[in-house]
């Protein structure tokens, strides 16, 4: 583990603005980008005469902690997520970008051990890999190393959850008609769900240099009094749903800061035992730091998975 050689950091990111009365936040997506989120997020129909996007944005300079310095190191049951080493068996290989199949192979098997390891679930399925570059276009597919070709998100500077309380449900029931996990998951009975996103970087030097993740403490949502609000992002008549919140100084930030390739951040997505007002997912963003310029890019797979408790 590297040393803890700061107390914390500020830099930037950006928070959706809550909509007008009848309007829903939100914005288009090229057709690349579509094609990478509809695996990952829930989707609907979605009918312009009848819906109005708006995308108010507020850029937004926070203080950022270090977890790595915290008295006692967050944990995924208490706060929503924790940094747990990976094993060395389970490191990705230095080509990972070149056999992107491979990768996503051993990724998708080492994100289901480590959330069974971290949670004791009695089942846990990865249905999601999405590869991120901070030095690709957000909203421009044709921006950054690649262009329109290249399987590469961008690092998101949005402060956003992956999902609603009900998007995440109705995902579940989308992955349960396509087979991709067992009917057993999509049962509510008497056992619990939750979507864990198995956040890992490397392939940019030794170090996460460059627009690290940074986490919203779930508490702090709560003490802030903001709700979480749904976020469409729209292609065509269809739409992929994940939440944004209104920025409030009340809330609690922390990174885990000079991230190596044998480490991964889990932190929820989606947890049905949680009660509202604490929200069901963990709001996250890339952090904008200042002075970037001359740092290797954040490289970064996340891999989402879908637990259960009997």
């Amino acid at each position: 583990r590297p040393p803890a050689t700061m107390a914390g950091v500020s830099g930037q990111v950006v928070y959706t603005k809550q909509p007008s009365a009848g309007n829903c936040a939100g914005r288009t997506v090229d057709l690349e980008l579509w094609g990478r989120l509809n695996t990952a997020l829930a989707c609907s129909d979605f009918d312009a005469s009848q819906q109005t996007l708006e995308d108010e944005e507020l850029a937004v300079q926070i203080e950022v902690k270090d977890a790595r310095r915290r008295a006692s190191l967050p944990k995924l049951f208490l706060d929503g997520f924790e940094l747990i080493e990976v094993p060395k068996a389970q490191c990705m290989p230095q080509d990972w970008l070149e056999n992107k199949a491979e990768a996503r192979r051993l990724a998708e098997a080492a994100a289901v051990d480590l959330v069974k390891v971290a949670t004791g679930c009695t089942e846990a399925v990865a249905f999601d890999a999405t590869w991120r570059s901070s030095a690709r276009g957000n909203r421009d597919s044709s921006l950054g190393p690649g262009g329109r070709g290249a399987n590469l998100s961008a690092a998101v500077s949005r402060v956003h959850a992956d999902y609603t309380r009900e998007s995440a449900l109705r995902k579940i029931s989308e992955l349960v008609k396509l087979g991709t996990i067992p009917e057993a998951f999509g049962k509510q009975a008497e056992g619990r769900r939750a979507i864990v996103n198995v956040w890992r970087a490397f392939g940019a030097g030794e170090t996460v240099q460059e627009a690290p993740l940074c986490l919203m403490h779930p508490k702090s949502m709560s003490i802030a009094g903001t709700e979480p609000f749904p976020y469409s992002l729209v292609h065509g008549t269809r739409a992929g749903i994940n939440a944004s919140v209104a920025y409030s100084d009340a809330h609690e930030w922390w990174h885990f800061p000079a991230m190596t390739k044998n480490e991964a951040i889990l932190f929820y997505n989606f947890n049905e035992q949680l009660e509202s007002p604490m929200p069901h997912g963990v709001f996250h963003s890339a952090l904008m730091t200042p002075a970037q310029d001359g740092r290797p890019p954040r490289l970064s797979l996340e891999v989402r998975v879908i637990a259960r408790w009997e």
